[in-house]
C-alpha cells in the first residue's frame, strides 16, 4: 500500500460489502428488518445538501448507531431510563426503555466521504453533501 490511507479505503470497502451481505441474507431469510415508527424524521434537502433529522429526547450518544449502507441510512439504538437507586411505588409510568430502528432511504446520491452527524438538545442532524451528479 503507498500510505496509510489505502488501508483505510480497503477496510472501507469491506465493511460495505460485509453490510451488504448482511442486509442481503436478512432480506433473504425468514427474519424480518424491522423498523420502528420512533424516531420521528424530517428530511431537507437543499441546493448541496441533503439534511436529516431525528428527534430522539432522552437518548445518549453512545446508544445510537448510524449505518450508510449504499442508498441506505440505517439508525438504531435504544431509549434507555434513568435508574432510579432507591425503592419506589409509581403512581403513573408512562415512559418505557425501548429499542429502535428507522431505515431512511437516501432521495439523493450523496458523498460518503463528508458527512456529519451531531446530537443537540434531543435532535440528532445528520449532513450529506449532494453527488456532483446527484
Amino acid at each position: 500500500m503507498e500510505n496509510e490511507f489505502d488501508e483505510i479505503v480497503v477496510i472501507r470497502g469491506v465493511l460495505r460489502k460485509e453490510t451488504h451481505n448482511i442486509i442481503k441474507n436478512l432480506k433473504n431469510s425468514r427474519r424480518e428488518i424491522t423498523e420502528t415508527p420512533f424516531p420521528p424524521v424530517d428530511i431537507v434537502v437543499s441546493d448541496d445538501k441533503v439534511k436529516i433529522y431525528f428527534e430522539l429526547p432522552g437518548v445518549n450518544i453512545d446508544d445510537i448507531n448510524l449505518f450508510l449502507c449504499g442508498d441506505l441510512l440505517i439508525i438504531e439504538g435504544v431509549k434507555k431510563l434513568e435508574k432510579i437507586p432507591y425503592k419506589v411505588n409509581f403512581l403513573r409510568m408512562e415512559r418505557i426503555t425501548t429499542s429502535f430502528r428507522r431505515i431512511i432511504h437516501l432521495p439523493i446520491k450523496i458523498r460518503e466521504d463528508n458527512i456529519e452527524a451531531v446530537l443537540k438538545n434531543g435532535v440528532l442532524s445528520v449532513v450529506f453533501i449532494k453527488n456532483e451528479g446527484g
